[in-house]
């Protein structure tokens, strides 16, 4: 089982990831303390696991989801 933290505020506005299944294991929003100029204030974690088979798939759309910094 593949698993592994997305931070929602790192995805472009408008980006979907579909088509893999993913079984979100835990939500949590997080004050960040020590943030740089321009990041927010909040952040969104979620922890997520998938089948393996879908890595590659997962890892492709997560680099066109993305945000650029």
């Amino acid at each position: 089982m593949l698993q592994g933290v997305l931070i929602a505020e790192s995805l472009r506005v408008g980006a979907q990831l579909t088509g893999i299944p993913l079984q979100i294991t835990k939500l949590t929003r997080v004050e960040m303390t020590n943030r740089g100029d321009g990041q927010p204030r909040y952040r969104t974690l979620l922890e997520f696991s998938a089948e393996e088979s879908a890595v590659q798939r997962l890892a492709d759309q997560l680099a066109s989801c993305l945000a650029s910094s």
